[in-house]
């Protein structure tokens, strides 16, 4: 089901504050056969749903504890004018509507950056609460420095193309929904903003300083691409730089992750890391899995499933050559002297993917084997 299906019903049933009747809205009959005409919902109708979805999210955000968190103090006072927040600044801590002025905050910014259906496919497909996921994406935007790039974004001339803005802003909320659901399955969101924040970005903003010194191949290639189209669309030049890595920057979190086990410099993991990624071409089977179809919501968990899969795989990869080989050796020599003591494992994978390769089309159940058995040599 496509996500603005997804979200009229789950407004309109679930909840039963919305009434399509009442307020326009297709039917979603109506909806189906939009989407087999390769149509959509229009402008008024998607903010229809914005509102509700608004809405709904607030008032789930007030009922919870979420206000609780030191991190939205400055939130708070950011919601008044300078001359209240000088003179009552105490006062604010104690002020009667402190709860929903925080909820709505938080609920509009997850709207406005994330999308629609943003809270709501993410609670539908990680069982996190409203709470658990405003969190996770507080986190991020700072720990991404989300909030400046679009900025930027938002402070280019009327003139500036409206698909291509549209393209950086699309891939900034695809940057966020996973980033988000990688956050969810750590078990570090319960903890309070301020400690997630303070566990990634500094091992984080080194790294996204240096991306492109990490990249290597057709990663480093196809950045190369995005800031070639960047500069064509006369993006500045810090912003196309962001746009170009973006993607590559997420799995930043999990070289972060492997950095906060081991006694080794960040930036050598993550030089070990990326040189795993392009070696087995991770890259190409994410957008393989991509491709896979998604008309329902299993659908959507075991795509997102095999994606959780490859990146594990490829950390997992990179945990196993880094306590197998010197420091002193450089990432490639490293990664070649693991797959000579592997050799015979990894021969059997590539053959496995071989074979996948070979079918006329990928599905769910060829892409998994071939992962499971890369992820088996790693996990021996």
């Amino acid at each position: 089901m496509e996500p603005e299906l997804r979200e009229a019903d789950g407004l309109a049933g679930e909840v039963g504050r919305l009434k399509r009747d009442l307020e326009a809205l297709p039917s979603t009959e109506s909806l189906r056969e939009r989407l087999q005409q390769g149509q959509g919902l229009t402008s008024p109708e998607l903010s229809v749903l914005a509102a509700y979805a608004k809405i709904e999210l607030t008032s789930a955000l007030r009922d919870s504890k979420l206000a609780d968190d030191p991190w939205f103090r400055q939130t708070l006072r950011d919601y008044f004018p300078l001359q209240l927040r000088e003179r009552f600044d105490e006062e604010l801590d104690t002020h009667p509507l402190r709860r929903e002025i925080i909820a709505t905050v938080v609920a509009n910014d997850i709207i406005n950056l994330g999308g629609i259906t943003f809270a709501f496919r993410v609670m539908e497909e990680t069982s996190a609460s409203e709470v658990a996921v405003a969190k996770a994406f507080v986190a991020l935007r700072e720990i991404y420095e989300l909030d400046s790039m679009v900025g930027e974004l938002n402070s280019l001339p009327a003139s500036f193309p409206t698909e291509h803005w549209s393209a950086v802003h699309l891939d900034i909320r695809r940057l966020l929904d996973r980033a988000v659901r990688w956050l969810l399955t750590q078990g570090t969101i319960s903890q309070p903003i301020a400690d997630v924040v303070a566990e990634f970005k500094p091992l984080m903003d080194p790294m996204r300083a240096r991306l492109l010194d990490y990249l290597r191949g057709d990663d480093r290639e196809r950045v190369a691409g995005w800031l070639e189209t960047a500069r064509e669309w006369e993006l500045p030049e810090g912003l196309a730089l962001r746009w170009a890595e973006l993607f590559e920057s997420f799995v930043l979190l999990d070289i972060a992750k492997i950095a906060r086990a081991r006694k080794e410099p960040v930036e050598e993991i993550a030089a070990v890391y990326y040189t795993v990624f392009n070696r087995f071409h991770a890259d190409s089977l994410l957008e393989r899995i991509s491709s896979l179809p998604r008309q329902d919501r299993w659908q959507a968990l075991a795509r997102a499933a095999l994606r959780d899969d490859l990146y594990s795989t490829v950390s997992d990869m990179t945990t196993a050559v880094l306590d197998a080989t010197e420091p002193a050796d450089s990432p490639e020599a490293r990664l070649k002297e693991w797959e000579a003591r592997n050799a015979e494992q990894l021969g059997r994978a590539k053959s496995m993917f071989d074979e996948v390769n070979a079918l006329e089309s990928d599905d769910m159940a060829s892409l998994s084997v071939a992962l499971r058995l890369l992820r088996s040599i790693v996990r021996r």
